[in-house]
This record gives structure tokens, C-alpha cells and sequence, in this order.
């Protein structure tokens, strides 16, 4: 999967546009005056103008998806080094405070 920059001329059916944090792939494209109208997954339609160029997701080779596609695609990325860090300090604190708890009694 790569994400690639297309414009009426080159978006294909099988791509994938990401509206908000939802995902929507491209089933049908037809030309219209001024245009293309893309039909979605969802059952909307979206008409881009000449002028517009979106970024989209893509499979290598364009066309042909991976049977998996959609768990890759919907997959949540992997924690950042950060996140793991304040996780690990927010469960040592939990002990910590557990512990001292015990003590305490």
C-alpha cells in the first residue's frame, strides 16, 4: 500500500480516499461535464472537479488488492516510542500506589 497524489485523469477504480477517519474505495468512475464522479463504498457519490488533486491509498500493482486489504488499511497504527514510555510510567505508578496502599493499612 503507498499513498499516491491523483487527479481526474489518473484515480482509479479500487482506490481508497480517506474522508475523516473513515475509508471510502472507489467503485465506479464516470466522466461528467467539468469532472469525474467517483461512486463510494458507502453508496455516495463525489465529484471531483479537473482542478482537484487528492492523495489516496493504492496497491501495488494499481488494481489488484491484497485479500487483506481492508484489515491493512483499517489496521490502527503501532504506538509511538512516547505513548509506550507514558504507559509505562502510568502502570509503575499504579504499583506504587497499590503498594503504598497495602503499606499503609
Amino acid at each position: 500500500m503507498r499513498r499516491v497524489e491523483v487527479t481526474t485523469a489518473s484515480i482509479l477504480t479500487g482506490d481508497v480516499l480517506t474522508i475523516g477517519d473513515q475509508y471510502f474505495k472507489v467503485l465506479t468512475r464516470t466522466r461528467v461535464h467539468g469532472g469525474v464522479r467517483l461512486g463510494l463504498t458507502s453508496g455516495a457519490l463525489f465529484v471531483m472537479s479537473h482542478r482537484t488533486t487528492l492523495t489516496v491509498w493504492r496497491a501495488d500493482p494499481p488494481g489488484l488488492r491484497p485479500r487483506s486489504f481492508w484489515e491493512t488499511a483499517l489496521r490502527p497504527p503501532p504506538p509511538t516510542r512516547a505513548e509506550i514510555i507514558a504507559q509505562v510510567v502510568v502502570g509503575c505508578a499504579l504499583v506504587i500506589a497499590i503498594a503504598l496502599a497495602v503499606i499503609a493499612r
